[in-house]
């Protein structure tokens, strides 16, 4: 069973079923749209909407003005888009090379096959920036 999309803008609402990979409920991501998919990278989620796994790679927790324990992510997901057929599937995207650190807050943009990934919040604002090849997966510090 995968998760549901939405969006709202000027009172219209849509929502698509997906499939694939549970996607936890992230905020502070950003994203980028490259060969019918939808990358998204980073940001703030709660703890509990994490798999056992990926919890188990977070140490960065802290609670939000809920007391409710969230932590950053640098995790990535694709959102993969068949407008055919109306299919849409997530996936866990594994990287290698110089993974950036986890953070929220991020700018990010996707020119060509790289997702370029700058700044963001961790403990405090980051002024880095680091590039993933699409094509490879392999990240690289700039």
């Amino acid at each position: 069973m995968g998760s549901s999309l939405s969006t709202n803008a000027t009172e219209i609402t849509t929502s698509v079923s997906t499939q694939g990979f549970n996607v936890p409920k992230v905020e502070g991501h950003c994203s980028g749209y490259y060969k019918n998919s939808l990358y998204f990278i980073g940001g703030a989620c709660d703890v509990e909407s994490l798999s056992p796994k990926d919890k188990f790679n977070f140490v960065d927790e802290e609670e939000d003005e809920f007391n409710e324990p969230v932590i950053n992510i640098n995790l990535i997901f694709r959102l993969e888009i068949n407008h055919d057929n109306n299919n849409y599937v997530w996936h866990k995207v594994d990287t290698t090379g110089d993974i950036p650190s986890s953070r929220c807050g991020a700018a990010c943009t996707i020119i060509e096959n790289k997702m370029y990934y700058f700044g963001g919040l961790e403990y405090q604002w980051k002024n880095d920036l680091h590039v993933l090849h699409l094509a490879t997966l392999e990240w690289k510090e700039i």
